[in-house]
């Protein structure tokens, strides 16, 4: 699992810990985990709270989440405040806002937000994958360290290679890093003197983020962040307003996947075309304005729509029914939404990925229209 999706650990995390059938399911508006237990830990909720001995994986997505205790597993949060103060015993990935993490995590890191601090004291066996706006790292990291950020203050030791793309980056003195320090920015990084430092030095000048993870993990951050938690809320107005619609919808593409693939791509492509064509008149341009706004709505519920099959699919799999109720279905779709996003931050099979996506939810749509203006027919 963790060769196979390198860039995109979140989404395979995920995977693994959902079509396990052990898995442990609460949504609510204030949701806790107390106790040891032998199963995954799955919780969605406002205010997230963990304690636990989980002897598998905990998942946890609301808008405060807080994980402590000990975790066998892997550990998946996000939220907008995500505070981890446990020992984990693989791999932790956390999104949000602020991110804070302490105790001891035996596999690799993976975080982004506005504010990302691996604070001292934090042991990770491997290696760390960081972004964000503010970046603090204090930590002792068993492996290499892969960091964007706009201000990025590096603290710890350091025992791989450190590659670093920022605007304002500081090594500071308490800073050991035994390996190479590679670093891209327009200006050169304050380096402590005191500050230990024992492979090679590299300053590339550039602005270019994208070079880290071929420009698949230095995008991730709080503006991403901000959209999911976003498109959740607009998934979850969809399917509180339009419930049978959006049944209709996932129904159709798995019922029907290559016809609504074939008839989203079509429409994909078909559309800015007449959009084009509609604009080269000037009687069409009203015209060319509500197609484009009408299309941009469709791309968003079709979006919307694949991510929710994404998430009851998974489900399914987990043995749980994700179909029915409406929590559980805004649950499936936050799932599913995880999963197409960092599924997405994978070099060139990502972006085929989210496309396909598109397409098999806008061609499920654009047919149930149809339908449903043959019926009234």
């Amino acid at each position: 699992m963790k060769t196979i999706f390198v860039t995109a650990v979140a989404a395979a995390g995920l995977t693994f810990a959902a079509v396990t059938p052990g898995l442990g399911q609460n949504f609510g508006e204030f949701v806790s985990q107390n106790g040891p237990t032998d199963r995954n830990v799955y919780l969605a909720g406002k205010s997230v709270s963990v304690d636990t001995d989980a002897a598998e994986d905990v998942i946890a997505a609301g808008r405060d989440v807080t994980v402590r205790g000990r975790v066998a597993g892997d550990v998946l949060a996000a939220a907008r405040d995500v505070l981890v103060d446990a020992a984990v015993g693989s791999d932790l990935r956390a999104a949000g806002r602020d991110v804070i993490v302490r105790g001891s995590v035996g596999g690799d890191v993976t975080a982004a937000g506005a504010v990302v601090i691996l604070e001292r004291g934090l042991t990770v066996g491997d290696r760390i994958m960081v972004a964000g706006g503010e970046v603090f790292i204090d930590a002792e990291v068993g492996g290499d360290a892969k960091i964007a950020g706009a201000t990025v203050r590096l603290g710890g030791t350091f025992l791989g290679n450190v590659d670093v793309t920022g605007e304002d980056i500081a090594v500071g003195a308490g800073a050991h890093i035994v390996g190479d320090f590679i670093y891209r920015s327009l200006n050169e990084a304050v380096i402590d003197p005191a500050a230990r430092i024992d492979g090679d030095i590299t300053f590339i000048r550039s602005e270019m983020t994208e070079e880290m993870f071929g420009g698949a993990f230095a995008g991730v951050g709080a503006g991403s962040l901000l959209f999911l938690i976003g498109m959740i809320v607009l998934g979850a107005v969809h399917l509180m307003l339009f419930p049978g619609a959006a049944r209709l919808v996932t129904q159709g593409m798995r019922d029907r996947p290559g016809r609504a693939l074939a008839t989203g791509a079509a429409v994909i492509v078909g559309t800015p075309l007449l959009a084009v064509v509609l604009a080269i008149t000037i009687i069409g341009i009203p015209v060319t304005i509500f197609l484009v706004a009408l299309f941009i709505a469709a791309l968003f519920v079709a979006y919307l729509s694949a991510s929710l099959l994404t998430g009851q699919v998974l489900a399914r799999l987990a043995r749980r029914n994700a179909e029915d109720r409406f929590w559980p279905r805004v649950a499936a779709l936050a799932v599913g939404l995880l999963v197409l996003s960092v599924l997405g931050l994978v070099p060139f099979l990502g972006p085929l990925i989210v496309i396909a996506a598109l397409m098999l939810g806008l061609g499920s749509l654009v047919l149930q229209v149809l339908s449903a203006r043959r019926a009234a027919a």
